[in-house]
């Protein structure tokens, strides 16, 4: 560190002059005085050799205290990215979402996609609801026979019986005479519509192609009348009911709700009117006859029969399957 020079500070006498100093005070005033952390910091040997390094700061207090504090690292502050950069990657957990936060999200969702997947649900609900008793309880009654009691202001006659309670033949019969490929489709017959169609063009009567999943259905909720709205529920609930209900218990639901003349309802009733026997004991030509019935059963007659009739029991016969009953 170079030598720093003294300041002499100026003296006065009495009259205000300035007074010279004493001879050779001067020079040991303005002599350069040695700076003691030099002789501290450096040893009064030969010069340091000559480096090819470029001149430092040699201040001694900066080497102390360079040698005696640790470095320090430097402070990490947290930075703001600006607009065009990228943030920087930290390796914190998420902020838990507040319920608000969610209930946005849910709310982006447009208003009719809700109301519609709302309304979908219900629907689905509504009809399980409406489905899911039958395939373990017995229904007391239909859609079917209440009008017809309301409509003819008397009662219906109805006895309930159980799957086992009803001949094979009675199944073979009304398989053979109404569906045929009752236990091939989930409900619809689409090969039946089709040949129902062809007919209508080529001028022939509208005949039926319902399944007995539909006609079930139909005689337990809805009405006799024939509208789209009334033929598009009616599909609506028989894909339900096949999801939900055997087979064997969809059968037992029609031959039990199913109309066989005026004021008249299930195998049971049926067989003891015409027959005077139970569902049980129903013969193949028993059972044929009562098929006669179901596609008009307040207007076919068996008793007596007609030429009709006669052929149409003739022709179910044949369709049955000939291991079934006698």
């Amino acid at each position: 560190m170079p030598d720093k020079p003294r300041r002499i500070a100026p003296s006065l006498d009495d009259d205000g002059e300035f007074r010279p100093l004493p001879p050779g005070r001067a020079e040991r005033l303005l002599a350069p005085v040695a700076d003691p952390v030099d002789s501290l910091a450096e040893p009064p040997s030969s010069p340091p050799p000559a480096s090819s390094t470029p001149p430092q700061d040699d201040d001694p207090i900066n080497d102390l205290t360079t040698e005696m504090t640790p470095p320090r690292q430097p402070a990490q502050t947290p930075t703001t990215p600006t607009r065009g950069t990228a943030a920087p990657r930290m390796r914190t957990l998420p902020p838990a979402q507040p319920a608000r936060a969610i209930y946005k999200v849910k709310r982006t969702v447009p208003a009719p996609i809700r109301w519609l997947g709302w309304s979908v649900l219900a629907l689905v609900l509504a009809s399980l609801a409406l489905i899911a008793p039958w395939a373990v309880i017995n229904p007391p009654t239909s859609a079917f026979m209440v009008q017809d009691a309301l409509a003819n202001e008397r009662p219906v006659t109805q006895q309930w019986v159980d799957a086992d309670a009803i001949a094979d033949t009675a199944f073979a019969a009304v398989i053979a005479a109404e569906d045929q490929r009752f236990r091939q489709h989930f409900g619809f017959d689409v090969e039946s519509m089709r040949k129902a169609w062809e007919a209508h063009q080529r001028g022939e009567a509208l005949r039926g192609a319902s399944t007995i999943t539909q006609q079930t259905v139909k005689n337990l909720w809805l009405t006799p009348h024939r509208s789209v709205v009334r033929k598009a529920i009616e599909a609506w609930l028989t894909v339900v009911a096949e999801l939900v209900w055997t087979k064997e218990r969809t059968l037992t639901l029609y031959l039990n709700l199913a109309q066989f003349g005026d004021g008249l309802y299930g195998i049971e009733a049926a067989a003891q009117h015409y027959f005077g026997k139970p569902a049980s004991q129903l013969s193949r030509s028993d059972a044929a006859w009562l098929a006669v019935l179901l596609p008009a059963p307040t207007r076919y007659r068996i008793d007596p029969p007609t030429d009709y009739t006669r052929g149409q029991q003739a022709w179910i016969l044949s369709q049955m399957a000939p291991t079934v009953g006698r």
